[in-house]
């Protein structure tokens, strides 16, 4: 459980995350609103969609209502002839929430719902940046690889819509470090952070001055 002073900010691929049919939008919200009180407080939840326009039938009538009156922001997408603009929005308004809110003065996490890959590379700079990246996706197609990796944690959409909330660990361990007790240890995940090359290098040679210093000093 994070500090009660750490903040959320959602974004919802709406379309790669869809609501299931037999669930209410105030249920839905409930489930995710949960999962990210485990992180903080929540700042905002963002839904994207192309489609909510087109959605003329009064069961999306009712739950988009559903979904606003729980505090969900509805972002309508609109195509026009051009491709992925929902990814584009998405990803613009996670960087401009990480400018908003750099991670030296708050202590944020970013979750995104949606398992679509072309969030990865905007997903690792902010982990660089120190933003917890939280990740759920669904489970059929899943994430690909790219994707979780850049995860702080990652959870399958199904368990959040049932209530369950509970982690992969395995989805996120690929090419992590285990956790120590040495100072040099990542905010944003808990693991320790890797010396630099040069860092490295600057030990090493210490190491090898010191014994060598000793036979100088004990031949005077």
């Amino acid at each position: 459980m994070s500090s009660s002073a750490d903040q959320v900010a959602i974004f919802w691929d709406y379309e790669n995350c869809s609501p299931p049919s037999s669930m209410s939008g105030y249920e839905l919200v409930g489930q995710i609103r949960d999962l990210a009180h485990e992180f903080g407080y929540v700042k905002q939840i963002k839904a994207y969609s192309s489609h909510f326009s087109e959605q003329i039938s009064p069961r999306s009538f009712a739950l988009r209502s559903e979904l606003q009156s729980s505090g969900v922001t509805l972002t309508d997408c609109p195509h026009n002839g051009r491709k992925n603009v929902v990814d584009q929005m998405i990803i613009a308004d996670m960087l401009t929430f990480a400018m908003d809110n750099p991670s030296y003065k708050n202590s944020s996490t970013i979750i995104i719902l949606s398992g679509d890959r072309d969030y990865a590379y905007t997903l690792s700079i902010l982990r660089l940046r120190m933003f917890r990246v939280v990740v759920v996706a669904p489970t059929l197609p899943g994430a690909h690889i790219s994707l979780k990796v850049q995860a702080s944690s990652f959870y399958d959409w199904n368990s959040i819509i049932e209530g369950q909330r509970k982690e992969d660990k395995n989805a996120v361990s690929y090419g992590t470090v285990e956790p120590n007790s040495g100072p040099f240890r990542s905010k944003s995940y808990n693991y320790p952070i890797t010396k630099s090359p040069e860092r490295r290098g600057k030990d090493v040679l210490f190491q090898l001055q010191v014994p060598l210093l000793s036979e100088i000093i004990s031949y005077m």
